[in-house]
């Protein structure tokens, strides 16, 4: 007797299920299927690698032992009610690897049901998303600072126009008394209080990436060796420094100023931060860095990078004060220790030459910063440190000045200013009456001095209007702001004479002076 049976079927179906346990097993994200009691019964190799568990070792139990304890979008009783409830979970965990990592996981678990509609097992997947929340938390740091500097941008050029008017109104009493009288030492005293403010004012534009820088090739190794004679004014004898440049040599595209505050501010912080002594380390080397590299540590695209480094052996820092470090204002020093714009300062400065800046710390056991500046070509030649003009004489004249300024405070006191030193001066609130003023035959306007930002016309469209018009006469820019704002405001080709706010009366001649004294409207600065 024999039977034959057609299996056609019967294998098909086995080799489909086959090649769908090799799909499963085979996918990248991580697949974990549990019976109704949530134990788990089988998981792909993506799972086993991430968390460093194989089958035999988790067989039976469920999915539970494999959170941390951190509290999460939904606990795994919340899970079990809505898969028991026919409907489909999604979250996302922190989930504990083998060997006591962590990392985050986004998970959508799913009922399986059969043939008659009934649950009889759940499907859970889950992706990795530990650096993905890590890059969009640098994100929402990045806009909110970016949101405070240009609050703070905005709060310095109205403390800066203060500023000046006390630097203008101090400077003009001074020149009245005589040399011997007591009186003299008060107006010293408030002439000390303004340049404070203006040295705050100063860490403020820094911080929203409003001061004035002059890029060019730095050798960051020379640059570091010539900081490193004169700082130890500011360390303490029982701190060691170390410095360990690259045997290569590592240029930058950057301000040497700047670069001088970032290592200031790095380094004090260092030595605050060993009360006791320790070491302080200051190295450069040069790096290439992909997309993800350069995202990780703040830095605005992939490419060379010249890498300064500054650590310490001091007493470190915790991760809530690492997420802090850089916004203004926030410090972790007693009261009176600090203004908690030293690191605000470093953070604005390097995002300003287009570098980024990353800190690495322990509680205990010190704390490293790196500050990546983009590297310079080889064929840049590196620029050295003189050249600088020298300062003119503080001194008057007795040209027609048209002076424009919406504040009126500080109107008239640069008026009084100028007055005093011989010029005859015209004033404007603004540009709209100051292109009135120039219509007139009968004045002969030798300079005009103008605010950049003033309601209806400001400096630089009062400066366009002029050309259109066909005048040449010279002017001169002046703003609590700087002359990298007023030529991104203004959409200038050409670069104009500027003097930042706030000014003194010494500072305020020897910038008329320098433009009166200068063929074509004086120095491009």
């Amino acid at each position: 007797l024999a039977v034959v049976r057609d299996i056609d079927d019967r294998v098909g179906a086995e080799e489909r299920l086959r090649v769908q346990a090799a799909a499963l097993d085979a996918a990248a994200n991580e697949i974990l299927i549990v019976d109704r009691d949530f134990r788990i019964e089988w998981l792909n190799q993506a799972f086993a690698t991430a968390t460093g568990y194989t089958l035999d070792e988790v067989a039976g139990r469920t999915p539970e032992f494999l959170r941390d304890g951190t509290p999460d979008a939904g606990s795994f009783a919340d899970t079990t009610r809505a898969l028991t409830s026919g409907a489909s979970w999604h979250g996302e965990v922190t989930s504990r690897h083998k060997d006591g990592a962590t990392r985050r996981v986004a998970v959508s678990f799913s009922p399986i049901r059969d043939g008659r509609g009934a649950v009889v097992r759940f499907v859970g997947v889950g992706q990795d998303v530990t650096e993905r929340r890590a890059l969009e938390a640098q994100l929402r740091q990045a806009q909110k600072m970016e949101a405070v500097g240009q609050l703070a941008g905005g709060i310095a050029h109205d403390f800066n126009n203060l500023l000046t008017t006390i630097f203008a109104a101090s400077g003009l009493l001074e020149e009245q008394l005589p040399e011997a009288a007591p009186s003299r030492e008060e107006v010293r005293l408030v002439r000390y209080a303004a340049e404070r403010g203006a040295e705050l004012t100063q860490k403020l534009l820094a911080f929203s990436r409003r001061q004035r820088l002059e890029i060019a090739p730095l050798d960051l190794a020379a640059a570091v060796a010539g900081f490193a004679r004169m700082i130890r004014r500011v360390l303490r004898e029982d701190i060691v420094v170390s410095v360990a440049p690259d045997a290569d040599p590592v240029v930058a595209r950057a301000d040497a100023g700047a670069v001088e505050e970032i290592l200031m501010n790095l380094v004090t912080n260092a030595r605050d931060a060993m009360p006791s002594g320790g070491r302080l380390t200051i190295a450069t080397e040069r790096r290439a860095l992909d997309a993800a590299a350069a995202a990780l540590h703040g830095c605005p695209r992939a490419g060379d990078y010249a890498v300064l480094s500054v650590s310490d052996t001091g007493s470190g820092m915790s991760a809530e004060t690492q997420r802090r470090i850089f916004e203004p204002f926030f410090t972790t020093k007693p009261v009176g220790s600090g203004t908690g714009l030293g690191l605000s300062m470093v953070y604005g400065l390097v995002k300003q030459q287009g570098g980024g800046v990353s800190v690495y710390s322990e509680v205990g056991r010190g704390t490293a910063f790196r500050v990546y500046l983009p590297a310079a070509a080889a064929a840049e030649a590196v620029q050295g440190a003189g050249g600088r003009p020298a300062a003119r004489e503080a001194r008057g004249g007795t040209e027609t000045i048209l002076l424009v300024e919406d504040e009126v405070g500080l109107r008239r006191a640069a008026q009084r200013v100028l007055e005093r030193h011989g010029y005859t001066v015209v004033v404007a609130e603004d540009g709209a009456e100051a292109l009135k003023i120039l219509a007139r035959q009968d004045l002969q306007v030798a300079l005009v001095v103008s605010d950049v930002v003033m309601p209806r016309i400001g400096g630089a469209q009062l400066y366009r209007a002029l050309r259109e018009r066909g005048s040449t006469v010279p002017v001169l820019l002046t703003s609590g702001y700087t002359a990298r704002d007023v030529e991104a405001a203004a959409e200038l080709k050409d670069r104009l004479p500027f003097l930042a706010k706030p000014w003194t009366v010494a500072e305020l001649l020897k910038g008329v002076r320098g433009v009166l004294d200068t063929p074509e409207g004086g120095p491009r600065s």
